[in-house]
């Protein structure tokens, strides 16, 4: 070993009395580089997710703005869900995928966070990270709130429904949101710099000799993290699709009872829009939750694993968990416009007189 990789500490690192962390054997310190999988999906992958979702959300929310009939209550739903997803997806760019990608092309190394800065640079990211996070889950169970009282109980949603209560939900949901993220802070609120003995080898020669991780040892942490990342989430989930049964058991029964000379009154035709964006809604609700399903059982795995001291899985097939989900909770932010589009003529028309102002605006009942 060359006196870089000497026993003493000062002799490598600048930092006293920091932690070692013995990479000295080659085989342990290929964990901590990028291979060829990690560098596709940090420099392709995730910025083309990123900037598709980005794009898909801005178009719905453009077509909100421009097209009249798109103003309903709704669509302030919708248009908030869209703007969650904006902001996880940006976010996730900036800090996730973007600074992923900076951290690739400035550290060999996959755990080093010291391009955070500190323990603030770690804060600001997990709250950039998670909250919109939160907020897509929490807006996702407010709507279908919303549509099983227009569908099951329509004379107490005509009652309640108005702009002045959607905003007020909304504000009630971020905030709920918000108070989520603010339970996983603690779990990031050590900023460690560490400093590294790599192998005897030319190759390592030029990798950073210290490296910082924004992690907190205490298990209170681990426990808060665990409950929040999983009990809300998981009663969402069981919430949202108990709904989601009812409002189809309802429909189901309407398409039963349908009288022939109901098909040409003002009526029935709002009450079949309102179908139709119910149906597109279960649709969108159901994808969600599809993506985000795995997600949730790889941190549920990862936090028994942890609490049991078992070594689980092999590493291999951590990675490839790791991996899809991750990819699947991008897609997740990417999905809701298209589904519209394609699930909804409404939806259809309202982004061709969007973006081609003149074909001719159609007048649809809300």
């Amino acid at each position: 070993m060359n006196a870089s990789n000497d026993d003493e500490p000062g002799n490598f690192c600048s930092i006293p009395d920091a932690p070692i962390l013995d990479l000295s054997d080659p085989s342990i310190a290929a964990r901590y580089e990028y291979d060829s999988v990690q560098s596709a999906l940090v420099t392709i992958v995730y910025p083309c997710i990123c900037l598709f979702g980005i794009l898909t959300n801005s178009i719905f929310l453009l077509t909100v703005i421009r097209v009249p009939y798109m103003k309903s209550i709704t669509n302030i739903y919708l248009s908030n869900l869209a703007v969650s997803d904006i902001m996880f997806l940006s976010t996730a760019f900036l800090t996730g995928a973007g600074l992923s990608l900076w951290k690739y092309l400035s550290k060999p190394v996959t755990t080093d966070f010291s391009i955070f800065g500190g323990v603030l640079g770690c804060l600001i990211t997990q709250a950039l990270n998670s909250t919109p996070f939160f907020a897509s889950t929490l807006l996702v169970t407010v709507v279908a709130v919303e549509r099983y009282l227009a569908i099951c109980r329509p004379i107490e949603h005509r009652k309640i429904n108005s702009r002045g209560r959607a905003f007020t939900l909304i504000a009630a949901t971020w905030a709920a949101a918000f108070c989520c993220e603010a339970f996983l802070l603690p779990s990031y609120s050590v900023y460690t710099s560490s400093c590294v003995m790599w192998p005897d080898d030319h190759y390592f020669k030029e990798f950073p000799r210290t490296i910082g991780s924004c992690f907190t040892p205490a298990l209170w942490t681990k426990v808060l993290a665990a409950f929040v990342l999983t009990v809300p989430i998981v009663f969402a989930f069981i919430f949202t699709f108990v709904l989601y049964f009812l409002i189809v058991r309802k429909l189901g029964k309407r398409i039963g009872k349908r009288a022939p000379s109901e098909q040409s009154s003002n009526r029935a035709k709002s009450r079949r829009t309102r179908n139709h964006v119910a149906k597109m809604l279960i649709i969108a609700g159901t994808v969600f939750y599809i993506l985000l399903t795995p997600r949730t059982i790889v941190i549920l795995y990862y936090y028994i694993k942890f609490f049991a001291g078992t070594t689980g899985l092999p590493p291999g097939v951590e990675f490839i968990l790791v991996t899809s989900t991750n990819i699947l909770l991008y897609v997740n932010s990417v999905t809701n416009p298209i589904i519209y589009v394609f699930s909804n003529k409404r939806y259809r028309t309202a982004v061709i007189q969007a973006f081609y102002p003149g074909s001719k605006v159609i007048t649809v009942s809300h």
